[in-house]
């Protein structure tokens, strides 16, 4: 969510000039931000649904909407389950840009399975660690 805040302040002066790409490079920035496409296009409807509705020319009322909206996804009670295969094995494939955590990430559900009894095996595909 850092990287999303700190990038947004380079769009924001296109929500006036140029809707249409204010729009397109909020929503580039939410997906480079690890928010998933359809999520992203979830808040993105929400959002503009609002600013027109509304009619909003201000950008703090945007913002302000940007965040409820995120902070609603992320207090929902949705499945936010693995999806487990009932016969093994269950693959995951994990990606994104360098520095997201994504090793990290890969070590706690791991560390989660082994503590569950499952079996994991951990396979890396990328110049660093394989």
């Amino acid at each position: 969510m850092q990287k999303l805040i700190k990038n947004l302040s380079y769009i924001w002066n296109k929500f006036k000039n140029d809707r249409e790409s204010f729009w397109d490079e909020l929503e580039e920035q939410m997906v480079t931000s690890d928010i998933s496409i359809n999520t992203a296009s979830r808040i993105l409807e929400e959002v503009k649904d609002y600013v027109y509705r509304e009619n909003i020319n201000n950008l703090e009322k945007v913002r302000f909407s940007l965040k409820q909206q995120i902070i609603e996804i992320l207090k929902s009670n949705g499945d936010s389950k693995l999806n487990i295969s009932p016969r093994p094995p269950t693959v995951f494939l994990i990606v994104g840009v360098n520095g997201v955590g994504k090793t990290t990430a890969i070590a706690k559900l791991a560390n989660m399975f082994k503590k569950n009894g499952k079996k994991v095996l951990i396979s890396a595909a990328d110049t660093y660690r394989s």
